[in-house]
């Protein structure tokens, strides 16, 4: 692609009216949203492009997410691991503060070969991080127990990252207030590298 190229973007409109952008993480993904969305690029084959994620907020989306123009970015459409985040979630993670993945990992499918390594942290989780998940957690009924965890896809990822596993049969929108609470007490909190944590509910044994 030739430098200062104007390209349009396929959107995902939603039902009240705001736009989301969409990403995905392979091509077979892209292929099969193409279709069921049928776009195309200039009524022909659907071209895309490849990026990094940095590349794609600070180039891209970034004046779009905070204008409102864009209200937020669907990662893999119609496949099992959609995940979507809003515009303030996508600019969050942009400049490195925590945001909670409401049972992202157990949304994951392993794909051909993929292995999928679920276990205890090799290093310590920090007592700081520690602590408060177990001051919020404490005070949730629904909650019968939950697990500190890391998990490990080799084919996807450079490193571990940990897991908050919950186990509870709170309905969804519990789910998401519980992982909202969690996510506010931990937000100073220094996590280990990669620097995120995936909250994930009923996860272990799936």
């Amino acid at each position: 692609m030739a430098v200062n190229t104007l390209v349009t973007l396929h959107n995902l409109p939603s039902d009240d009216g705001t736009v989301w952008a969409a990403l995905f993480s392979n091509v077979e993904t892209l292929h099969k949203a193409g279709t069921q969305h049928n776009w195309n690029t200039d009524g022909g084959p659907l071209h895309y492009i490849g990026f990094k994620w940095d590349a794609a907020i600070d180039g891209m989306f970034r004046h779009a997410l905070e204008s409102g123009g864009n209200a937020g970015i669907v990662f893999d459409v119609g496949a099992r691991s959609e995940l979507a985040l809003t515009a303030a979630e996508v600019l969050s993670i942009a400049k490195g503060e925590v945001v909670p993945l409401v049972n992202y990992a157990a949304r994951q499918p392993a794909r051909g070969n993929e292995q999928v390594y679920v276990g205890e942290p090799a290093i310590q989780p920090p007592m700081e991080l520690v602590q408060a998940v177990k001051l919020i957690l404490s005070t949730e009924a629904a909650v019968t127990g939950y697990h500190l965890r890391q998990v490990y896809i080799p084919e996807r990822e450079v490193m571990p990252h940990l897991i908050l596993d919950i186990e509870t049969a709170a309905p969804e929108a519990e789910r998401r207030r519980i992982s909202q609470r969690v996510g506010q007490a931990i937000h100073e909190v220094a996590l280990p590298p990669p620097g995120y944590l995936d909250i994930t509910f009923n996860f272990h044994g799936t």
